[in-house]
């Protein structure tokens, strides 16, 4: 049964992602939904991401997961790369909506506070602080250098507004 039932969930979902993907391609209007449209069809991207980053590396080093680890430097890259970009000219609604697809999608799946918290609670107390500082620190450093960088040097306004 649990084999009917996996095999089953696998096909819904397949098929509740390309919808949501025909659904982007052929809106029923243009409104909010371009943006939760967007962000619907990223998301299962991120988890693919995040599932086999810690599938991969997180045996590595038992009291560090590399995996953990990597995705969330990984979305915080991400994120700071699409938080900048908007702040460029893009000249399309459409373009702004995948930046924010992008940012409330993919991003927020890859970089989830819960697989942190996971992991800490997993780790010795002395390495999940070490875990966690390092985590913190990279992350945040890489969203002031990259994110950063663009207010320091042009002081760029959002040109995004949808």
């Amino acid at each position: 049964m649990r084999k009917i039932v996996d095999r089953f969930v696998v096909v819904l979902g397949w098929c509740s992602w390309i919808g949501k993907v025909l659904l982007r391609i052929f809106p029923p209007h243009d409104a909010w939904r371009g943006q939760v449209l967007f962000s619907l069809a990223f998301a299962p991207l991120g988890v693919f991401t995040r599932f086999y980053l810690a599938t991969h590396l997180n045996d590595r080093l038992p009291s560090f997961p590399l995996g953990t680890l990597a995705a969330n430097v990984l979305g915080t890259a991400i994120l700071a790369m699409v938080w900048d970009l908007p702040h460029i000219q893009i000249g399309s609604v459409v373009g702004c909506q995948l930046f924010k697809g992008v940012e409330n999608g993919y991003c927020a799946v890859v970089t989830t506070v819960s697989t942190l918290v996971l992991e800490l609670s997993s780790l010795e107390r002395r390495y999940a602080y070490i875990y966690c500082a390092a985590s913190f620190f990279v992350s945040f450093g890489l969203m002031v250098i990259v994110a950063g960088s663009l207010q320091w040097t042009t002081r760029g306004l959002e040109t995004c507004t949808a």
